[in-house]
């Protein structure tokens, strides 16, 4: 299952980044947990909410009144809000859910308010930043951040700032690159993130897997994530995989400060795996 997702994932990230269908691709993540998930019943939805939101746009809007037309309809006319009650619930990370219910947190609301502002080519660009996500309109002349969790409050970067050490609990130094519009993959990259975290934190060991094997198909960079999965397979105590994504992680990563730490465990696992046989 996994390799058939990431095939369709990669699929769909490898057009120009204009094109890329963001809800298409965060609706195939989706289906790690709902694997007969009709994707393009939701795309569909998301075709029906931008006609609903292009009846609130005027001709010549501000930056600011657009902003104000596509809150009016995501958070008046179809009651979208951020979930802070169960924040960790796995349907928060999941689109279809998010529009079953109304409600995410901050990376799927951001989503839903990209893919709307797309179909009506408006300029709105994610961006994130450390801890919290949130969308920001850019045309070149002005911009503006938005924060979908917040009920699409617009904020400065001021605002960003007090935001982000209020959800990190210490203030933070935001540089120009933690304000800048990131690419889908990133977008993508992170909701797998935000997946695994979930599921490691319930001990869910398969399920993260998934999301481990989704991950090391699309990243640039996969040495970290082989021994995050080698790890948990070792909790699964599935020792042949855990020596070869650690090995895998060594080859990638030989210099690695853990190095020998890492050629210990897998001196140990050849060892473990020649009494087993």
């Amino acid at each position: 299952m996994s390799e058939q997702l990431a095939q369709q994932l990669q699929e769909i990230l490898s057009g120009p980044e204009r094109e890329i269908d963001l809800g298409a691709a965060a609706l195939t993540v989706a289906r790690l947990e709902y694997p007969d998930l009709d994707i393009a019943r939701y795309v569909a939805k998301l075709d029906q909410f931008s006609t609903r939101a292009a009846k609130r746009l005027t001709a010549g809007a501000s930056p600011s009144q657009l902003v104000e037309a596509l809150n009016g309809f995501l958070f008046d006319d179809a009651g979208f809000r951020g979930d802070s009650a169960d924040y960790y619930d796995t349907r928060n990370s999941c689109l279809n859910e998010v529009m079953d219910r109304s409600s995410g947190i901050p990376i799927t609301l951001s989503v839903v308010y990209l893919e709307i502002a797309r179909r009506l080519d408006l300029p709105f660009f994610g961006v994130g930043l450390p801890g919290h996500f949130v969308v920001k309109y850019d045309d070149g002349d002005q911009a503006l951040f938005v924060d979908p969790f917040g009920g699409g409050t617009i904020i400065g970067r001021d605002g960003c700032q007090k935001l982000v050490a209020t959800v990190l609990g210490s203030p933070r130094d935001l540089s120009d690159a933690d304000f800048a519009a990131v690419e889908k993959r990133y977008i993508i990259e992170r909701m797998l993130n935000n997946l695994h975290g979930i599921h490691l934190h319930s001990c869910q060991y398969r399920k993260a897997i998934g999301v481990l094997d989704l991950t090391i198909a699309l990243s640039a960079d996969a040495a970290g994530h082989f021994k995050q999965r080698g790890m948990l397979y070792y909790q699964l105590r599935d020792f042949p995989r855990t020596r070869q994504d650690l090995e895998r992680y060594l080859s990638l990563r030989p210099d690695a400060p853990d190095a020998q730490e890492v050629e210990k465990q897998i001196a140990g696992l050849r060892s473990l795996l020649a009494l087993m046989n």
